[in-house]
């Protein structure tokens, strides 16, 4: 009888795994080490100074030159030196301080010496590049090149100027953002991380940190990790696990940061593909620039466990400010890696995620798991009990068996295809046929910025004949809509209607992200490009499905190589377009 119940329960058990697979993977890999080292050859990095001046690129090299202080990058070295020579030939005039930034970092971190073109670029010089007039990203990276290369401020400019111009950019919610009022997750880690060395002597950063920490965590999602324009991505995630190292904050057992047992590090690890990169998105492919950034914030992780430093302490007598608005992620598909850099933003808008309406994703899930069970356990017990009447060696015993274990994997398979909804996916779903007025908008898809940076389309692309000409994907069309359809609502009709590839994440119940249209992506004309929308000229703050037409609405989606300023959204806030 006891032999018969473990074979039971063994079979019951290899049932569970299969009606359950499709349960996330839950990557048991501890070792730092040997997730560094699955990216990096994931990347071969080997071949790094073949792509030397690349954003991407740049990154990996400055998180390697972190783990490998006595590694080998001289021939990435004399690349990289080469490409800012041929930048700086006209004074640096004509190039974003942001890149400048970045290639200094890569530069130092190969084994060279930036101070002589910090000097040259004039990137601390007050007479240039006014701290009024900079970006809060040109702010936070300033302070980090200087504090990284050990920069000596010898003109008017002095890093104190900069601490006191990102904490004058902090939101109420305690966050930071490139624009409008509601916090970033990228741009509030990234300005943790550029702050965190000045917390132990400067009042007022401990206090700017303290609240920017508490808004971090009100940020985190159940699973651990982070969004970006409703979006849960590996970027977003690395980003705040970097933030926790440089203030030395546990984030394996911190409270704040730990959401039903799941730590920031643990919903870093759900982005892990097989073959040793990390996906931009839940379930994606191998992504580049999540992998850059994944690997420096294991880097910084391990070099954490090493030193195994106090944590420092905010400064004494500080009164907690807790953030009272919950922050709002807005879109960053980041091509931050270390430290921090330019912010890809394919679509300029900031969402409000409910984590409750999330969680509800996963009851279809535990409902179908507890109907099996319980066919499971009156299985067991309905075997139990012919076992005792006939005994485990009787034919009729058997047969019982044989058609039971049949029956049990029939009725598992028809409930794992049961499409079960909850009330706010079923009502999302027949919201529409309800509601049966239109209104009448218009719509429009154009693409003709590619063409002012021809050399960073992707060269598939570019050969196979997709691109429009005139750069219009979608000429402007007027067309009817049901009141209370969204922007994404339109978007969706028009491109089935006009038979236009379009591909995004998220969808009915979820703030959705626009990750292609008419096989142009994001990142397909540079790592700075992607697609973002107007309404009636004004660019939304609000993702796509979340923003409700009205009549007369002018939609138009843009795509954008240089994070929107091509297009004329500026990120400092005021509109470049005359």
């Amino acid at each position: 009888m006891y032999s018969f119940v473990k074979r039971f329960m063994v079979v019951l058990f290899c049932f569970l795994l299969i009606l359950c697979g499709n349960i996330p993977k839950i990557v048991l890999a501890s070792d730092n080490h040997v997730l560094i080292n699955g990216i990096i050859e994931w990347k071969k990095i080997e071949t790094l100074d073949e792509s030397a001046g690349t954003s991407s690129t740049d990154w990996y090299v400055i998180a390697l030159g972190d783990y490998e202080p006595e590694g080998t990058f001289s021939d990435y070295l004399k690349a990289a030196t080469k490409f800012v020579n041929n930048l700086g030939a006209d004074g640096f005039e004509n190039d974003r301080i942001n890149d400048l930034q970045r290639m200094f970092l890569a530069i130092d971190a190969s084994g060279g010496d930036s101070s002589g073109y910090i000097t040259q670029a004039d990137i601390f010089s007050n007479d240039k590049y006014a701290i009024k007039d900079r970006t809060i990203n040109e702010l936070i990276f300033g302070l980090i090149l200087a504090d990284k290369t050990n920069y000596v401020f010898e003109g008017n400019v002095k890093s104190a100027d900069f601490i006191e111009a990102i904490i004058l950019l902090q939101l109420a919610d305690g966050g930071f953002a490139l624009s409008g009022t509601r916090s970033d997750t990228d741009m509030t880690a990234m300005a943790v991380q550029a702050l965190s060395p000045y917390v132990k002597e400067n009042l007022e950063v401990s206090k700017c940190v303290d609240k920017a920490v508490n808004t971090l965590s009100l940020m985190q999602k159940d699973t651990g990790d982070y969004s970006s324009f409703g979006v849960r991505n590996a970027e977003s995630t690395a980003q705040v696990l970097l933030a926790l190292c440089k203030m030395d904050i546990d984030y394996e057992n911190d409270s704040r940061f730990i959401k039903q047992g799941n730590t920031v590090y643990d919903g870093l690890l759900l982005y892990k593909k097989d073959d040793g990169s990390f996906s931009h998105i839940l379930g994606g492919n191998g992504n580049d620039i999540a992998c850059a950034q994944t690997l420096c914030a294991l880097v910084e992780t391990l070099n954490k466990k090493v030193e195994n430093t106090p944590t420092p302490e905010i400064a004494t007598n500080v009164p907690t400010e807790t953030a009272t608005t919950e922050p709002v992620a807005t879109v960053s598909p980041t091509e931050t890696i270390s430290l921090p850099t330019e912010t890809v933003v394919p679509n300029n808008s900031a969402v409000t995620t409910n984590p409750e309406i999330e969680n509800k994703n996963n009851i279809s899930l535990y409902i179908k798991v507890g109907l099996f069970g319980i066919i499971a356990i009156s299985t067991f017990l309905f075997l139990v009990i012919r076992a005792k009447k006939h005994g485990i060696k009787n034919k009729a015993f058997i047969a019982d068996l044989a058609l039971i274990l049949v029956i049990t994997v029939i009725v598992g398979i028809a409930i794992n295809s049961l499409d079960i909804k909850t009330p706010q996916q079923y009502y999302a779903e027949t919201n529409k046929q309800v509601n049966t007025k239109e209104i009448g908008v218009s719509i429009s898809i154009d693409c003709n910025t590619i063409y002012n940076n021809s050399t960073n389309i992707d060269t598939s692309l570019k050969e196979s004949g997709l691109l429009p000409e005139n750069g219009e994907i979608l000429p402007r069309t007027d067309c009817s809509i049901s009141e209370g359809s969204s922007v994404f609502d339109i978007l969706l009709n028009m491109t089935k209607e006009s038979k236009i590839q379009l591909e995004y994440a998220g969808g009915i119940t979820n703030s959705t992200y626009i990750k292609g249209i008419n096989y142009l992506y994001e990142f397909s004309c540079g790592s700075l490009s992607g697609w973002m929308y107007k309404v009636n000229g004004e660019f939304a703050d609000v993702s796509c499905s979340d923003y409700i037409l009205k009549e007369g609405d002018v939609v138009e989606f843009v795509y954008s190589c240089d994070l929107g300023r091509d297009i004329g959204q500026n990120w400092s806030g005021e509109d470049m377009a005359p």
